[in-house]
């Protein structure tokens, strides 16, 4: 989009400016060893069964709550579903 500025000295000379900004595309980006542009996709990392909340059936957790919770994810792994935990969602979930 271009911009106009108008200015004008004291001696009544006056002059129209435009100016438009210049958009130039990423220089710098992440690439793979061989030079690859890597690709995004989604992937689960948890649902909501296994968020904090519904792991401790409470909204307001005490502290033994949480102690119990951390105990108990670090034996029985509760937080990961294994079945969906790292499966691709989206348009690309086929690939």
């Amino acid at each position: 989009m271009i911009r106009y500025i108008k200015i004008q000295d004291i001696n009544k000379r006056d002059a129209e400016i435009t100016f438009r900004s210049v958009k130039t595309g990423n220089l710098i980006y992440l690439a793979l060893e061989n030079g690859d542009k890597p690709i995004n996709k989604r992937v689960i990392k948890s649902t909501q069964e296994n968020s904090i909340t519904s792991l401790l059936k409470t909204n307001e957790p005490t502290e033994d709550d949480l102690n119990n919770l951390s105990e108990s994810i670090i034996s029985q792994d509760l937080e990961i579903d294994f079945e969906l935990f790292g499966k691709f969602i989206g348009k690309d979930d086929e690939r």
